[in-house]
């Protein structure tokens, strides 16, 4: 018997309160792409590069979209 420690991707998509698995792909695409376009994407990439600490300017906390739609 095989069993994958990774979640299947409807596991994911319910686990997110999604109605369905396209919901969710769309939600976790635009989340993904907001988090690449964030000051602290630029500034990890940037400090890995200058060999130094990073000093992250976002918080996940602010500004979160509703990836879901008001519920």
């Amino acid at each position: 018997m095989s069993t994958s420690l990774v979640p299947s991707y409807a596991d994911r998509y319910l686990a997110l309160g999604a109605d369905s698995p396209q919901v969710a792909h769309r939600a976790e695409s635009l989340a993904i792409y907001l988090r690449g376009a964030s000051g602290d994407a630029s500034e990890g990439v940037e400090s890995f590069l200058a060999k130094r600490v990073p000093e992250f300017p976002d918080r996940v906390s602010d500004g979160l979209p509703d990836l879901f739609g008001a519920r």
